[in-house]
């Protein structure tokens, strides 16, 4: 959270530091600010936590089990920097296995594509001719 002068947390410590202007009333005000604030980055928190699960959780079963997630089931116990780790190499592993996958296959090259298309089109202008 970036403090500027006019943050609450800014203003809160500054009349914490001198209590002969302490205002109870405003130092509530801004406890409860603070309050909101932190439950509001908390839940966001927790949001990009399930979603980051929710990604593990699909590319181990898409992939299989890696290191630091043999199961997708275990995807829920992992938090912060465990989380954040194994995500990175089920992605890794995610990208070895479907990005490299065409590459394993045998090639058609572009023009045996080109031919085949242009002959496809070719074949359904004659049957069009035909029938009328």
């Amino acid at each position: 959270m970036h403090l500027d002068s006019d943050s609450p947390f800014q203003n809160l410590i500054t009349k914490l530091g001198q209590p002969e202007h302490l205002d109870l009333d405003e130092l509530r005000r801004n406890l409860l600010i603070l309050s909101a604030r932190w439950e509001e980055l908390y839940d966001r928190a927790t949001l990009y936590e399930s979603e980051f699960q929710r990604e593990l959780r699909a590319k181990i079963d898409l992939c299989g089990g890696i290191p630091g997630c043999p199961d997708k089931d275990f995807a829920d116990l992992l938090s912060g920097e465990e989380l954040l780790a194994a995500r990175r190499t089920a992605s890794l592993q995610f990208n070895r296995v479907f990005y490299m996958a065409p590459l394993t296959r045998n090639a058609i090259a572009k023009n045996h594509v080109r031919e085949n298309s242009r002959n496809l089109l070719n074949d359904v202008r004659l049957r069009a001719q035909k029938n009328l």
